[in-house]
């Protein structure tokens, strides 16, 4: 019982996740910025200014299982919420609001998917 054990921990360790490159990756990532929304006016009625929303944006280029997503090595977000997405469906991430977070510059994406981990770098 106790080899089974060992076993099944070795071979989890040795065929679990595996690091691939992003351009084999079954998905397309993007960071972008979009307008804040006044929902029902309530900002404008009352002088508040609207703050920009930083997303992600997830394409699918197969059918695929995202099981986690880390942006900035977690330092600005994490996802583990599991997404199984269809050849072109698209799936937008909140990362923030404003211009005083550590989510403002996307460096660097990691993806579970597949059971793969793709790592995504952007240049900002």
């Amino acid at each position: 019982e106790k080899m089974k054990k060992i076993i099944l921990v070795l071979s989890l360790f040795l065929f679990g996740c595996q690091s691939s490159s992003a351009d084999s990756a079954p998905i397309k990532l993007a960071a972008g910025w979009e307008p804040g929304r006044d929902v029902g006016g309530i900002a404008a009625k009352h002088g508040i200014a609207l703050l920009d929303v930083h997303y992600l944006y997830i394409t699918a280029l197969e059918d695929v299982t995202i099981t986690k997503i880390e942006v900035n090595r977690g330092n600005c977000a994490t996802f583990d919420k599991p997404s199984n997405l269809k050849f072109g469906d698209k799936e937008k991430y909140k990362l923030s609001a404003g211009s005083s977070s550590r989510c403002d510059d996307v460096l660097e994406v990691s993806v579970e998917a597949n059971n793969e981990i793709y790592i995504f770098t952007f240049n900002e």
